[in-house]
């Protein structure tokens, strides 16, 4: 995932509210948000190139997100997928403290990287960068209740996509609230508009990653649309967890999925509702 914005605790009627993009080139063979065959307790999309994934959930709540860190000077050609961690995270059921510890121990393996992970019924979610941060080094954080967004940088940087995203967010959870549409549809929608905004901000707000100042511009916005660099946003995810535990699961695809070989032209919808256990 390239954006990660997400919500605990921050609407009456949903604990947990999750809107995503995935950036990705075109050309990444990808397996659209499903039932895993060997893990069938695990739903979300794979990446058929390395066979990690970038978001995924689990019939107990058990929930995992990753994105990169943009850092083009300190990448290593070599190192193993980042979509390993999420995989491994969702298959092996390690307990949030034993995570953390092969976060740590492996930190170095990576190429910089994000994830959240914990799980959305107990309203435990832990963020870990192997970039760290000033107030915790390299420890993992527990998410505090509120609006938080990720990006190719830190947790909660202030990047026009993230600050822009997190109020917009935020609005929709405040408006839904009071109008009391109680229809997770109504929601899921307005926060898959939003994912799709190409808006990019004024170049004062662009940061200064190292890319160069038109790669910044094209990257710059919510959804990214760069078809002259075969690269753009693969697909748009959104999960509500209401108060009867049940997850709301919409991803939106807005490229070829690759399924097992196969190119799926239809794009479209996954839409799935299940109830935790």
């Amino acid at each position: 995932m390239c954006l990660i914005l997400f919500a605990l605790n921050a609407h009456p009627d949903y604990p947990f509210v999750l809107a995503a993009n995935r950036d990705e080139f075109t050309k990444r063979p990808a397996h659209k948000a499903h039932w895993w065959s060997y893990f069938p307790d695990v739903f979300g999309g794979i990446d058929l190139e390395a066979g990690g994934t970038w978001l995924g959930i689990t019939r107990q709540g058990r929930f995992t997100a990753l994105t990169n860190v943009r850092d083009l000077s300190n990448i290593n050609p070599d190192a193993p997928s980042r979509g390993e961690l999420t995989y491994k995270f969702l298959t092996q059921n390690p307990t949030n403290g034993d995570f953390a510890t092969l976060l740590e121990r492996r930190k170095t393996m990576y190429n910089g990287f994000n994830i959240l992970w914990g799980n959305i019924a107990a309203q435990e979610i832990f963020w870990f960068s192997n970039y760290g941060n000033v107030a915790n080094g390299n420890a993992a954080e527990r998410i505090s209740t509120g609006v938080h967004g990720l990006s190719n940088a830190l947790l909660d940087t202030p990047w026009y996509k993230v600050e822009e995203g997190k109020q917009r967010l935020q609005s929709s959870l405040t408006l839904d609230a009071e109008e009391k549409t109680r229809n997770p549809k109504t929601l899921t929608e307005t926060l898959l508009a939003m994912l799709q905004d190409p808006t990019r901000p004024d170049d004062s707000l662009l940061p200064d990653t190292g890319v160069g100042i038109e790669w910044e511009r094209q990257l710059s916005s919510l959804f990214i649309h760069a078809p002259e660099r075969s690269y753009g946003t693969r697909c748009s995810t959104v999960i509500l967890l209401d108060n009867t535990n049940t997850v709301h699961f919409t991803e939106s695809r807005f490229t070829p999925s690759f399924e097992y070989g196969v190119v799926d032209e239809t794009l479209g919808k996954t839409q799935i509702s299940f109830r935790l256990v």
